[in-house]
């Protein structure tokens, strides 16, 4: 997260006495800014392809028609299709899951090394 720097302005009286130290102008400052600008740039470019992926996905919804009006059983469909492409992926995951096979001795081994102490 960015930290602001507050700048102070160089002030001396009209004897050449400091009034107050400015901030100093160098490269740990302006390299401070150029991380700054450079972040807040790459913040807006992911907010705009979001924007862009929500533009794509309103448009989905809304069809070819150009409007902001929605068909609800079109939308109904897009969302049972991916239900189904869900539901599938959870069967395929749960199926891999399910492969992995836990060794009846883990909670033993465990207690061991930690101590007695349960985790």
């Amino acid at each position: 997260m960015y930290e602001r720097t507050f700048w102070l302005d160089h002030v001396e009286d009209q004897g050449g006495e400091v009034i107050q130290e400015g901030t100093p102008l160098d490269q740990a400052h302006f390299n401070k800014m150029e991380v700054g600008i450079e972040d807040a740039n790459l913040a807006h470019k992911i907010v705009m392809i979001f924007a862009r992926w929500i533009e794509r996905r309103l448009a989905a919804i809304e069809g070819t028609s150009g409007t902001h009006t929605t068909d609800i059983a079109g939308i109904k469909a897009k969302d049972t299709a991916q239900d189904g492409r869900l539901t599938a992926l959870e069967s395929e995951t749960a199926a891999e899951v399910k492969e992995v096979e836990r060794d009846p001795d883990y909670r033993a081994q465990e207690h061991q090394l930690h101590g007695g102490r349960v985790c």
